[in-house]
């Protein structure tokens, strides 16, 4: 029995593949990225973040909200993927691995994997 797409939850990160509510999106990770080059990313273009957390859906984050998002509710906790992740160094005790990803023909994407 297969379950249906939109109760698809987070089982292991890193993903392999990013997904919504109707579909596995056809996107690949291009690298992971450090927080000042998200930043530098956002400047040229909004973004789609999603955020993959253990036992729950993927969270998208709609590209109107992508930069203030950015600014309130994730810059400080984007870890730098060369570095051991010290969760208590992070405000909330967790921290992000983000990657970006592409999609033919689409704004990049930010996945940010949420370790915690």
């Amino acid at each position: 029995m297969e379950m249906n797409i939109e109760n698809r939850i987070v089982i292991q990160i890193p993903l392999d593949e990013v997904w919504n509510d109707k579909e596995v999106i056809s996107a690949s990770r291009k690298r992971y990225v450090k927080k000042e080059e998200v930043s530098q990313i956002l400047r040229h273009s909004p973004v789609r973040f999603a955020i993959a957390r253990i036992g729950k859906s993927l969270i998208w984050i709609e590209e109107e909200k992508c930069y203030g998002f950015w600014k309130s509710e994730i810059e400080a906790n984007v870890a730098n993927p060369a570095e051991n992740i010290e969760i208590d160094s992070f405000p909330n005790n967790f921290a992000y691995l983000a990657s970006e990803w592409y999609e033919e023909s689409q704004r990049p994407i930010i996945l940010l994997e949420q370790y915690d």
